[in-house]
């Protein structure tokens, strides 16, 4: 899927942070698992009638903890499969992911989320679709420039280098290094080096503060994300985010905002998810603002997303879910307005 920037969206397969277990009890750990997606959709404007998605993945996470109690951790994973639609895709293996912290903090390298995805609560991952890029593959819709829906400029794995610091007083901060952001754990650096669209020397700082009041649940969380224009004149990443979330009673309702000053875009998100034994429902609406007085080609100033829905954990890793997702977006003069119906169902075991 493309995006208004050029930009190549990258599958988000992996987008939890890629950190080491600090407090292992373990001197050493070996760890062998994976991912197995299969997906079924129905969209009105795209697919007509049902089509598949099949998604795998492998890995081998290793972990040491030394005498001095420094955690030394590596990881390399491999995209077995990527089928959308009975479209196979070639991916290559991840670089090997390496972490190593102690009482400093941890400091990572390799294929994994940076600094905004690992630290920053996330109302939009309360559904699966819209944090997907790969679901929405179903849909026309999707290779418009619905980034902010997808967090895309911060949930890639990219290749890069980060420093997390220890958690004091419920306060975390983590900053990455990006060289480029075509690198990620589906592209190496040799084919991205060649991408005239891609963002270079990429900087992603973020905070976060969390505690637990009374039964209650509070995150809240702020990064920004700069980058240099990349070698094709698409100006550079100018990204700031803020979001929040609160739990309670089995209840969690988040809110996050995105200003994007290299695209000219306003996002915001709100999200609300229910946790009933192994079923939680869910429901998120995004909306993002346009300025398009500075685009050329297709250009639209309104896009927004609803999904409702719900996924069930059977035991064992083994997830079902099924969700309902309406989009909408409103073009300029010269752009035709465009909406669309999904109705997805997946299967997810993770191993």
């Amino acid at each position: 899927a493309g995006t208004a920037s050029g930009q190549e969206t990258a599958p988000m397969a992996d987008t939890d942070p890629m950190t080491v277990d600090m407090h292992t009890a373990e001197e050493h750990s070996v760890t062998v698992g994976g991912t197995i997606e299969f997906l079924a959709g129905r969209s009105d404007e795209g697919v007509e009638g049902f089509d598949r998605g099949l998604y795998s993945r492998f890995s081998i996470s290793y972990d040491r903890t030394l005498d001095s109690g420094l955690d030394i951790g590596g990881r390399i994973a491999y995209h077995l499969n990527q089928n959308r639609g009975g479209d196979p895709t070639d991916y290559a293996p991840d670089v090997l992911f390496v972490s190593v912290g102690g009482g400093f903090g941890t400091i990572s390298a390799g294929a994994h989320a940076g600094a905004s995805c690992s630290m920053l609560p996330r109302p939009l991952a309360f559904t699966r679709t819209m944090n997907w890029a790969d679901y929405l593959a179903f849909s026309p819709l999707a290779i418009t420039n619905t980034v902010h829906f997808q967090e895309q400029n911060y949930c890639n794995t990219d290749e890069s280098v980060s420093y997390a610091t220890p958690t004091m007083g419920g306060f975390s901060a983590m900053v990455t290094f990006v060289p480029n952001t075509s690198a990620t754990q589906t592209r190496g650096l040799k084919a991205a080096a060649d991408d005239a669209d891609a963002f270079e020397n990429r900087i992603d700082a973020a905070g976060a503060w969390s505690s637990s009041m009374g039964g209650t649940d509070i995150s809240l969380g702020a990064g920004f994300q700069t980058s240099s224009d990349s070698d094709s004149g698409n100006p550079g990443l100018d990204v700031m985010t803020v979001s929040g979330t609160v739990g309670f009673g089995g209840f969690t309702v988040g809110a996050a905002f995105v200003n994007d000053g290299g695209n000219n875009v306003d996002a915001m998100t709100l999200a609300a998810k229910y946790t009933l034994g192994n079923l939680t429902p869910g429901v998120t609406y995004s909306q993002q603002e346009t300025d398009c007085s500075a685009r050329t080609g297709n250009c639209y100033t309104d896009e927004s997303g609803l999904v409702i829905g719900a996924t069930y954990a059977v035991g064992g890793g083994f997830n079902v879910f099924l969700e309902f997702i309406s989009l909408e977006q409103e073009g300029d003069a010269m752009t035709d307005d465009l909406e669309d119906s999904l109705i997805l169902s997946g299967i997810i075991l993770n191993f």
